[in-house]
């Protein structure tokens, strides 16, 4: 048995083809880990795994790496059309299933066979047809047979799993994600792991120790998201500094002043740890703070990219793609977020000058640095095979690295 890995986006690339693939290359074996053997084969990263694994676990496994388009599980055998045909007769005897209906798709990379590719497909289907009794139908097939021919070596297999493709994790430089815990940062920070972004976390909670933030919801989605973006720091800290000196703040403008203040220290942490841009699950107009205006003002002096990947999405497409993802159920856990505390009637339209004088006033510069001070950095990361997934908080220890 093999896994069949192809890509899609990579393909188009042109000089730097060979940089993705080798970032792909590298991250399928970093998720595998030991006795996992994992080459590339012309345009196909094949997987051969050790004895006894679970089939279905190590597909559902690659399937989430990003990069990855689809993933077939089947044979390998010689690139003749008579190595094939035997082949394919072999895998699809493993169903031990009759009247079943089948197709079969073919391809050949390599162009000096003897063969070409609807001869494969003839050659296959008349075989199938004739040894096991199967039917032909290409319009609504019950199982397609897939045939790849080549030059060194041919793939036949029967189960294919759609992935997510994109760009691999790791090929597009690293960013910092603002995630409170709900459905679109989540999502967002997904999004640029799928744009080939290393993604690092910075919460900000509620609670007086970040040692609390592990027995909530935080955890369990930084797992989940591990499983996509393989390793991450996570940057915790209370947003204690900020609140104690916005008690006496209009509390229609506490929300921007928020949103403002969890910017200047997102970009205290780019800074000190190089990291190229700052990711935000704001989508225009969801909210009061999602305003033109208000995300206008909310940025007002911050130096560092900000990118929005959700910014055009309607609020049915980002919860769509969550349960895509498998973010959902989890994200809709409750938790006590800091946005959740400030007032919960926010102007819509607040000018940079309003915010920058009650910003002095406050003396929230001294908030952010208190803040930054605070912070605790944790890892997260997929090594050494898939057991590694589970139970993120038990493997999450403070280091900075």
């Amino acid at each position: 048995m093999v896994y069949i890995l192809h890509y899609s986006e990579i393909a188009l690339k042109g000089g730097n083809r060979g940089f993705f693939e080798r970032v792909l290359l590298n991250n399928c074996r970093r998720v595998l880990g030991i006795g996992f053997n994992v080459f590339k084969d012309e345009s196909r990263i094949i997987v051969e795994p050790p004895a006894g694994v679970d089939e279905g676990a190590v597909a559902e496994r690659l399937r989430k790496i990003i990069g990855v388009a689809a993933v077939g599980v089947g044979a390998r055998c010689e690139p003749t059309a008579e190595a094939i045909v035997e082949k394919a007769v072999e895998e699809a005897r493993k169903l031990n299933t009759k009247q079943v209906r089948f197709a079969v798709e073919a391809t050949r990379s390599y162009k000096k066979h003897p063969y070409t590719s609807l001869d494969l497909r003839r050659k296959v289907a008349d075989a199938v047809l004739n040894e096991l009794g199967w039917v032909v139908d290409l319009k609504n097939p019950d199982v397609e047979i897939y045939v790849e021919a080549g030059m060194r070596n041919a793939y036949v297999y029967l189960r294919r799993f759609k992935g997510f493709g994109g760009l691999p994790v790791g090929s597009s430089g690293r960013v910092l994600s603002l995630l409170s815990g709900g459905v679109d940062s989540a999502v967002a920070s997904w999004m640029m792991m799928q744009r080939g972004c290393r993604i690092d976390y910075l919460h900000l909670h509620a609670y007086r120790d970040s040692n609390e933030v592990m027995g909530s919801k935080i955890p369990k989605l930084i797992n989940k998201l591990t499983e996509y973006g393989i390793k991450s720091r996570i940057f915790l800290a209370s947003f204690t500094p900020f609140y104690q000196r916005v008690l006496n703040a209009p509390p229609r403008l506490e929300l921007i002043l928020f949103r403002h203040y969890l910017l200047r220290v997102a970009e205290k942490i780019t800074d000190k740890k190089r990291l190229q841009a700052i990711v935000t699950g704001d989508s225009l107009g969801q909210v009061a703070s999602q305003t033109l205006q208000n995300l206008e003002t909310a940025q007002t002096g911050i130096g560092k990219l900000i990118l929005r990947p959700l910014i055009g999405m309607p609020k049915e497409a980002i919860i769509q793609k969550a349960r895509e993802i498998e973010v959902l159920d989890i994200a809709l856990q409750e938790y006590k977020d800091c946005c959740s505390i400030v007032s919960r009637h926010p102007a819509t339209s607040v000018k940079p000058e309003t915010l920058l004088s009650l910003w002095d006033e406050l003396g929230l510069d001294e908030a952010v640095e208190e803040t930054v001070d605070a912070v605790t950095v944790f890892t997260a990361e997929m090594d050494k095979g898939l057991m590694k997934l589970s139970h993120l908080a038990e493997q999450l220890s403070p280091k900075d690295d």
